[in-house]
């Protein structure tokens, strides 16, 4: 077997570069995985030098707030400032309140930030 390339000619046909995305929403999206929330660029710019986050939950909404230093309940958020996001754990006792991994469109609340729960987004919606 010749282990040289043989050259294809491909003539005049259209070529059409394939780009590289930067992220899959353009606006404040949490993602939900299996043990970790994400927090995207657009997000995380509006945690300003929060290194901490702690978390409430309603019927409907997940909040978040952000928090400058360590507090009772708050969990460590890990930054990526090189990237512009940041991530956090998902604490046991949210992951028993079934939320579903997925991308969740954020929103500024008093407390800090929410997603609705029961409401993932898709990239159709972006």
């Amino acid at each position: 077997m010749n282990e040289e390339l043989e050259f294809l000619d491909l003539g005049n046909i259209d070529l059409e570069e394939v780009y590289r995305k930067i992220g899959k929403f353009h606006f404040p999206v949490v993602t939900v995985g299996d043990n970790v929330l994400y927090f995207n660029k657009y997000l995380f710019k509006h945690f300003g030098d929060m290194n901490y986050i702690r978390f409430y939950t309603s019927p409907e909404y997940i909040i978040l707030e952000p928090l400058s230093e360590k507090k009772m309940n708050s969990f460590a958020v890990h930054r990526r400032d090189d990237y512009g996001y940041g991530n956090t754990i998902i604490p046991a006792e949210l992951k028993e309140k079934k939320l579903a991994k997925g991308f969740y469109k954020a929103y500024k609340c008093s407390k800090g930030i929410a997603f609705k729960r029961y409401e993932p987004i898709t990239e159709e919606a972006s």
